[in-house]
Formats: structure tokens, C-alpha cells, sequence
């Protein structure tokens, strides 16, 4: 017979390796698979989080002792935790903002993770490898696509008589760039990502315990050797054991690929930082080979960059000057939105009305700070500023005494906050999810190893009180959780169906999707089309009422509504002359800036006979018009 302090202590080991190589498994898949790509995957990860929280709760309970931690975030984490759920209790567009608040929630649920059980740092060089083995075949996938994959794709569609043009400009344009962007769909992402992986990389090289350069040697070349025959590419896996040797090369290499303009200046910003932090430590003479070796490397860059693309300043310029115009309308949401924002997600739904005549569509701001304080307001945008400032500056004043890990940590997270000043990295997951994990790598050397909150269990009917209450929290979150879930299904198979012209099955499926989430906007704009079809226009004009109520300065649904009451007076012959001009009036507010829906306006007020308002709207849709 195995003794009840025997069967705990078998129990202990076994939740401390599933927590262990759980953690590790998430942070090794996230970036493999695109939250902005597959949004399901959102649910998955965040329901793997909550299941490693949970067994990190049963494991303190089993032990008779519950302590968490504390770190210096913990109090700006509560105030931005409630800063998203109460602006997204009066956002504009509440549906949007779920996926949002379930990757902020994985994340944050990710550093907690790692705060409480890791221990030394064995553990946290455990990570990293696993970080770096990912950011070795994300790498080595866009090398292939830059030499192989684009082009085979491209082949394919020819071969397959696929109609080039039938298929999306976001699409098209992807195949067509030269810039890579693997895992993560958009070439500035990537960029992004490798930002934080390359000082993490460099950083690895002065970790002289355990041999763990070749460590991270070894599963480079594994991720290599696997990416370039899973792609049947057999010949290339020497190249790939080859650059796995030198992993930080191949980074950069994978980096410049990209041809990200704002990655290319955070990297400069990241270097003179860099050469000014380990002034002290670096002996003169190599201070001069260090110069001349980052120079020419930056000098290369811009060769390549140039050669690839003889306009490349010019349109930094011009991206720079793209991005001053979203900063301007975020501007407008914050000083309009002080106090609890716009809602969670909700800048794209807002932006219209803000956007500037010459400005170019967007549903980011690209730039996390700004985004954030639009979205959440003053509090959740200084409370999430502070996140990252309080560890940076106090791991700068550290510097000179802090471990590899440590710096590697500090600069990891100083290139994602860098790279967000001009790009939206919070809003990818997989991003997302790194800076958190460096974030807490940083706070675990930054805080006391038994610092923290206890609470003591040791009576069996509190342990029992607290599993079941733990389960009960765990299982109404996942519950919740999979109620969207399902609506994102039904709500997809009811978007194929009809592409399919599955009229009843569209309808069957897009009533499931409302039942199970009413929150969706989209799903009452289908519902609107569907009845459109059957020519139940009153029915129609109901539904798009609903999407309103829901995304409240979308100017597409008020002006289909005017649409709809056109009808209505070619077929019943009464008069909704009020509920057009209100309909069109609406549609203008929400996207003052667009000329077409001036045009509309002016022609109802030319049909009905208010020439002189007319007139006012055909110079205001010709000046919009004019702008480029």
C-alpha cells in the first residue's frame, strides 16, 4: 500500500511537470498558429492557460498552502483588467472586443504562470530554449517562403486554373510582395516578433552553464531540418543545420526578409541603446570592431533593402506619414472617450468617423499605447504605459548587475515596446504572449523569491471547499467561453452556406449563432440579406436595426436601411422620405469623410426637391471626391 505522504508527493511531482511542460507547450504553439488567422485558436489557448492556472491552484491546495507571488505589476494588472471589462460593459461594439479580452486574459494568466512556479533560472533557460527552438522554425518557414513558397503557391493557382483575379486584393498582394511574413500573416508582425527574439538570442551566447548555446544549436537545426522536410525540400536541410549553428544570424536574416521600414528603425534604436548599455563593459579595442561590424551590417541592410526596392525611403516616408494620420484620429477618440474609451477592439469601428479625407482605411491605430488609451480610456491607457515602463526602467537601472537572462528579457521587451510605438504587436497573440513571458522573466529577477500573499489550508474540508470552488469558477469561464466558440461556428457555417446558395441551411445556422452569442453585428447583417432575398423588407430593415444596437457607428447598415425604404416606396407607394434623409444622415455621421454617401444624400434631397440642400452635398461630395 502506497502512504497518503507518498501518494501526495507522487501527485505534487506529477502536476509540477504538467505545469511545467504545459506552459511550455503554449508558448511553443502559439506563434505556429495565427490568432489574427485562426481566431478559434484564441478559445484553445486561452482555455489551456485557464487549465494550467487550475492546476497550479490544486497543487498549492494539495500542499496546504496557497501563495502567490507578488510582484511590482500585480496593482497595475488589477487596474487594467478592470479598465477592459468596464469599458467593454459600454463599448460601441462589444462583440468585437471579446477575442481581445480572452488573449489578454491567456497572457496575463501566462505571466502569473510563470511567476509562481518558476524557481530559479534553470527554469526560465528552459524557456527560452523552447522560445528560441520556435523562433527557429518560424524563421526557417520564411526562408522557404521567400525562395520557394511564394512562387510554388503561385504556380499552383496557375496549374489549378484558378482566377487570379477572382481572389482577395490582401491576397493577391501577398503573393505578389517579396516581404515574408510565415506564421504570422503580416510582414510587420514578423517583424515584430523576431524584434524581441534576436536580443533574446544574443543574450543566450553568454549563458556558459549546461552548454546552452549549443542547446539552442541543437533544436535550431532540428527546426530546420523539420520545416525543410515537411516542404520537401530534402537538400536544404543542410542549409538549415548550417544557419541552426548560428541561430542569431539566421533571426536576422529571417528579420530583414520582412522589409518592415519600422522594424528597420526600431533595430537602429535598439543597437545605439545597446552599444550605450554595455559601454563599460566592452574593452576599447573591440568597441571599434563592435562599431565597424554593426555599421557595416546596417550598411548591407540598407544595400538589401534598397536593391529590393529603389523606393524604399520613400515610402518609409510615406508609411510614416500614413501612420501620423491613424495617430491623429486615435487622438480624436481619446480626447472625445477620456473615460472609459471606446471599448476593447473597438478603434476599426470608430475610425471612420474620424478618419482624415486623404487617410487610408485601417482597423488598427499602429500604435499599441495610443490604441489602448482610445480603447480603454486614461486609466486602462496609463495603467498599460505603466506595465511596461516600471520593469524597463527598473531593469535599466540594474543593468550592470543583472544575469543573461535578465538583459536578454529587458531588451526582448524593450523591442516589443519600441516596435508598438509604430505598429499594432499587442493585437497578435502570438506577440502578445512573448511579451508577457519577458515580462515576467524580468519581474522574476526583479522581485523577493518569497515575496508575496499566503493562505493557509491545511483542514481537508477547506481543501475540499476550494477544489470545488476553483472548478466551479474554471468550468463557468470555459462554459462562457465555448458559448462564443459555438456562435463563431454557426455564425461561419452560415457565411459558407450562402456563398454556397444553401439559403435554409444559412438561415438555420446564423438563428444558432444568435442563440448562442446575440452580440454579433455581422450575423444580423446576414440575417438582413437572407431576408432580403425573400423580399421581407421590413424584416430586413428590423435586422439591420439589430446590427446597429450593436455596432453603433458602422456606416454601411444605416445606409443599406435607406436602401431598403427606397424599395419600400416603389412597392407600397407611401412616403419614408424621414426615415432616407435620417438613415443617410446617420450613415455621414459615422463616416463624415465619404464622398459616396454625401452623393446619396444629395440625390434623395435632388428627388425629393430640397435643391438648395442638394447643391450643399454635390460641392461637399466633390471636394471629398478630389481629395487623393
Amino acid at each position: 500500500m502506497i502512504s497518503t505522504a507518498k501518494a501526495h508527493s507522487i501527485l505534487d511531482r506529477i502536476l509540477k511537470k504538467t505545469l511545467s511542460y504545459g506552459l511550455i507547450l503554449l508558448m511553443t504553439l502559439r506563434p505556429l498558429v495565427s490568432g489574427m488567422a485562426e481566431p478559434s485558436s484564441n478559445v484553445f489557448f486561452f482555455v489551456g492557460a485557464l487549465f494550467l492556472f487550475f492546476v497550479w491552484f490544486l497543487k498549492s491546495v494539495l500542499r496546504g498552502e496557497i501563495f502567490f507571488r507578488k510582484t511590482p505589476l500585480d496593482f497595475l494588472h488589477l487596474i487594467f483588467l478592470c479598465a477592459l471589462g468596464l469599458s467593454w460593459s459600454q463599448s460601441i461594439h462589444r462583440y468585437e472586443g471579446i477575442p481581445f479580452i480572452l488573449n489578454m486574459l491567456t497572457v496575463i494568466l501566462v505571466y502569473c504562470l510563470i511567476i509562481q512556479t518558476h524557481e530559479n533560472e534553470a527554469d526560465s533557460a528552459r524557456l527560452i530554449l523552447f522560445l528560441l527552438m520556435t523562433a527557429s522554425i518560424v524563421s526557417f518557414y520564411a526562408l522557404y517562403q521567400r525562395l520557394f513558397g511564394l512562387h510554388e503557391t503561385f504556380q499552383y493557382l496557375v496549374e489549378h486554373h484558378v482566377q487570379i483575379e477572382k481572389l482577395t486584393t490582401a491576397f493577391k498582394h501577398r503573393l505578389t510582395s517579396p516581404r515574408v511574413f510565415a506564421t504570422l500573416i503580416y510582414p510587420n508582425a514578423l517583424a515584430g516578433y523576431l524584434l524581441s527574439i534576436i536580443p533574446l538570442a544574443l543574450s543566450t551566447i553568454l549563458i556558459k552553464k549546461g552548454g546552452f548555446y549549443r542547446k539552442v544549436a541543437i533544436v535550431s537545426i532540428m527546426g530546420g531540418v523539420l520545416v525543410f522536410l515537411l516542404c520537401e525540400k530534402p537538400l536544404w536541410m543542410i542549409a538549415g543545420g548550417v544557419l541552426g549553428i548560428f541561430y542569431p544570424f539566421l533571426y536576422l536574416l529571417a528579420f530583414f526578409l520582412t522589409l518592415s521600414k519600422g522594424g528597420w528603425a526600431v533595430f537602429f534604436l535598439m543597437r545605439v541603446m545597446a552599444y550605450f548599455l554595455f559601454y563599460r563593459e566592452i574593452s576599447p579595442r573591440f568597441k571599434k570592431l563592435f562599431l565597424l561590424g554593426v555599421g557595416l551590417l546596417e550598411m548591407g541592410g540598407c544595400f538589401f533593402l534598397m536593391r529590393h526596392d529603389p523606393d524604399f525611403l520613400f515610402k518609409a516616408f510615406k508609411s510614416f506619414e500614413v501612420r501620423c494620420q491613424y495617430w491623429q484620429a486615435a487622438g480624436g477618440m481619446v480626447r472625445d472617450y477620456l473615460g472609459l474609451g471606446v471599448g476593447p477592439a473597438a478603434f476599426g469601428s470608430l475610425y471612420a468617423h474620424y478618419q482624415l479625407p486623404s487617410a487610408e482605411e485601417t482597423r488598427m491605430a499602429h500604435n499599441n499605447f495610443l490604441q489602448v488609451a482610445s480603447e480603454l480610456g486614461i486609466i486602462g491607457g496609463v495603467a498599460f504605459l505603466l506595465i511596461w515602463l516600471v520593469p524597463l526602467i527598473k531593469g535599466l537601472k540594474k543593468f550592470q548587475f543583472s544575469s543573461p537572462i535578465e538583459r536578454g528579457a529587458l531588451f526582448a521587451s524593450l523591442a516589443f515596446v519600441l516596435h508598438g510605438l509604430v505598429d499594432f504587436d499587442l493585437y497578435e497573440p502570438a506577440l502578445a504572449m512573448n511579451a508577457w513571458a519577458f515580462l515576467a522573466l524580468l519581474s522574476c529577477g526583479h522581485s523577493e523569491k518569497r515575496h508575496g500573499f499566503s493562505f493557509r489550508c491545511e483542514s481537508s474540508k477547506m481543501k475540499g471547499a476550494l477544489m470545488i470552488a476553483g472548478q466551479v469558477v474554471a468550468v463557468s469561464l470555459i462554459l462562457l467561453v465555448r458559448s462564443y466558440d459555438q456562435a463563431e461556428n454557426y455564425f461561419r457555417q452560415a457565411v459558407e452556406a450562402r456563398a454556397q446558395k444553401k439559403w435554409e441551411e444559412a438561415g438555420w445556422a446564423v438563428e444558432r449563432s444568435l442563440q448562442f452569442c446575440h452580440l454579433n453585428p455581422q450575423a444580423y447583417v446576414l440575417k438582413a440579406t437572407l431576408n432580403e432575398r425573400e423580399k421581407k423588407w421590413h424584416e430586413a430593415i428590423a435586422s439591420y436595426e439589430e446590427a446597429i444596437q450593436r455596432d453603433s457607428h458602422n456606416p454601411l447598415f444605416p445606409y443599406r436601411q435607406s436602401l431598403l425604404y427606397e424599395r419600400l416606396e416603389k412597392e407600397e407607394g407611401k412616403s419614408y422620405a424621414s426615415q432616407i434623409e435620417a438613415c443617410l444622415k446617420k450613415a455621414i455621421f459615422d463616416y463624415p469623410s465619404h464622398a459616396s454617401l454625401h452623393l446619396a444624400l444629395a440625390h434623395f434631397y435632388q428627388r425629393v426637391g430640397r435643391r438648395e440642400e442638394a447643391l450643399v452635398e454635390y460641392k461637399e461630395a466633390t471636394r471629398l471626391g478630389r481629395n487623393p
